[in-house]
């Protein structure tokens, strides 16, 4: 089989080589890379604009691993409060970013 063949399809567009056919791997990846960045680059830009006590759950439950029992340790309120502000944040911020990506959609 040679990737040099040219495929005629019946619907009658224009010859392609199996070449033409084989996804290109490596502009995928890049693609991928860069839509990862700016996604981690809009989550950092909405965290830092949250108040104190919400930006410290989040980096003490994702970036230092605490429990929310121990978060709540910490700043003195029970593990179910620290649940409600989590949930709140996340909330927040899934929103924020799912609006941020319509203003890009609509950027583009």
């Amino acid at each position: 089989m040679s990737l040099d063949e040219v495929w005629q399809n019946d619907e009658g567009n224009k010859p392609i080589s199996r070449l033409q056919t084989i996804e290109d791997s490596l502009v995928t990846n890049q693609f991928q890379y860069v839509h990862q960045n700016e996604v981690k680059e809009l989550l950092a830009g909405s965290i830092n604009e949250l108040p104190e006590k919400e930006k410290l759950v989040i980096v003490l439950y994702y970036y230092e691993n605490l429990t929310l029992r121990e978060i709540g340790e910490i700043l003195d309120v029970s593990e179910s409060r620290v649940c409600q502000i989590h949930t709140k944040v996340i909330t927040r911020l899934r929103s924020h970013l799912m609006r941020k990506a319509g203003e890009i959609t609509l950027e583009a």
